[in-house]
């Protein structure tokens, strides 16, 4: 870029705006590397839940913002872009973005808002966490949310790709010095450019702004039992509806919730309780007729934990043992019980909701450790 050139580049996007730039760039890099495994579940919610108040932030800008913050500012004419495609290095703006700019952001805050809402829906409709948490006891079909979640996800990061990409070539092929931009807030533009005003582009406002998002997302870490991600209004008094049961089981082990598994490996375990893992725990008559009963009423159908949705749990077949239970614990791996002294089929010692019929990821028990 010319000298020319240089001296014609003009304020144009406010502190504050960067701020939410940034920020929006950093948490959903961070959500979408913490995703895949339910041990990192909550700091990646955490990054999501940012993510979102970002973008919702950065909407409310289209109205409280300076100009160049407005819709309006941004150029979403397909036209352009399909022009702006073709004619590369000739392009004239009309706006003070371009339209692959301006397409990119907001297809971004787009995805942006499905992926994390449809992501905290699965959360609700699988463990019966957070705002969603209602749908816990329908049939809501979790796979597919889930599927929404991870396209949504993979394509705001390819558009996010494709985004730095086109700074990349506008920045040392173009020459627009487009990189200075997101730190300085100036631009070179082909139309006039309304500069923001002292508010809007002041210390205090965007130091505001970046503290109330990053504050959000510690207060959100330290208060888990936050309506954003608690399970409470889903746990159920087993001591309550099922107190045979709970009594029966806890005079030797803590107590498995019903809903772990489904209906029919508990009867087969009920049937086999002369040799319940290598013990006889052989019950009266009536006791028996009370506890299977108790069984049909609270064990579903079909278990969403999956334990033994693909392979029936055989007599004397730990959960621990299973398919389920080994993928999802296997990022712990065998040394992390025996360095922390904890059974496997102590469930409850990371799991504290667990004798409840919970067993959301957000609610592991010492969570620096299981992370560290």
């Amino acid at each position: 870029m010319d000298i020319k050139q240089e001296l014609q580049r003009e304020l144009f996007f406010s502190k504050t705006i960067r701020v939410y730039h940034f920020l929006f760039a950093l948490f959903i890099v961070l959500a979408y590397i913490s995703s895949g495994s339910d041990l990192f579940l909550l700091p990646h919610s955490i990054f999501g839940a940012i993510v979102l108040l970002v973008v919702f932030l950065r909407l409310i800008w289209f109205i409280a913002g300076e100009k160049g913050a407005k819709l309006n500012s941004f150029d979403l004419n397909f036209s352009s872009l399909k022009n702006y495609i073709l004619h590369y290095f000739n392009f004239k703006d009309t706006k003070p973005r371009n339209p692959a700019a301006s397409f990119a952001a907001i297809t971004m805050w787009i995805l942006a808002i499905v992926s994390v809402v449809s992501g905290f829906i699965f959360i609700g409709a699988k463990y019966g966490s957070g705002l969603f948490g209602g749908l816990y006891s329908s049939d809501f079909d979790i796979h597919t949310i889930k599927e929404i979640h991870e396209l949504a996800s993979n394509f705001l990061m390819i558009v996010a790709g494709i985004h730095v990409v086109g700074v990349i070539v506008e920045n040392f092929i173009k020459k627009t010095n487009i990189a200075k931009t997101m730190f300085d807030g100036k631009l070179h533009s082909d139309v006039k450019l309304e500069q923001p005003n002292q508010i809007h582009n002041s210390i205090i406002l965007s130091g505001t702004m970046g503290i109330l998002i990053i504050g959000f997302g510690m207060y959100i870490f330290i208060n888990p039992k936050m309506p954003l991600f608690d399970s409470s209004a889903n746990y159920i008094n087993y001591k309550l509806v099922a107190p045979t049961m709970t009594q029966e089981c806890t005079e030797c082990h803590m107590f498995y919730p019903p809903n772990l598994t489904n209906q029919k490996t508990q009867l087969e375990i009920l049937k086999n309780l002369p040799n319940h893992y290598g013990t006889d725990a052989s019950l009266d008559d009536a006791t028996l007729v009370t506890i299977t009963q108790e069984t049909m009423n609270l064990a579903p159908i079909e278990s969403r934990f999956r334990f033994d949705k693909e392979t029936f749990l055989t007599n004397n077949q730990s959960i621990t043992n299973t398919e389920r239970w080994k993928h999802d614990h296997e990022e712990l791996g065998e040394n992390w019980f025996k360095e922390n002294k904890i059974k496997k089929t102590s469930c409850k010692e990371c799991h504290t909701g667990i004798e409840n019929g919970s067993i959301t990821p957000y609610e592991l028990n010492k969570y620096s450790r299981l992370l560290w």
